[in-house]
């Protein structure tokens, strides 16, 4: 399964990620350009979808991962 995101461009201050099934307590994190980490969010175990917050987050493209483990999903989205 691939990591995707609705809407991207994002315009407000939510998203929602959908991605490969997760078996563990996972972590949702929005990297910007420079390579800083801006937000870690907690994602539960045995899901495949998030509802990821964008608040705080200035206009600009930006790199959402998903880290499960050893596994990392990337996805870049854009903020409008």
């Amino acid at each position: 399964n691939q990591l995707m995101l609705s809407p991207n461009p994002v315009r407000g201050n939510t998203m929602l990620a959908t991605f490969a099934p997760v078996t563990e307590p996972s972590t949702a994190r929005i990297v910007g350009p420079s390579g800083a980490v801006l937000k870690n969010q907690a994602i539960p175990a045995f899901t495949d979808q998030a509802t990821i917050y964008t608040n705080g987050i200035q206009q600009g493209v930006y790199m959402l991962q998903i880290i499960s483990g050893k596994d990392i999903q990337t996805i870049r989205f854009v903020k409008q």
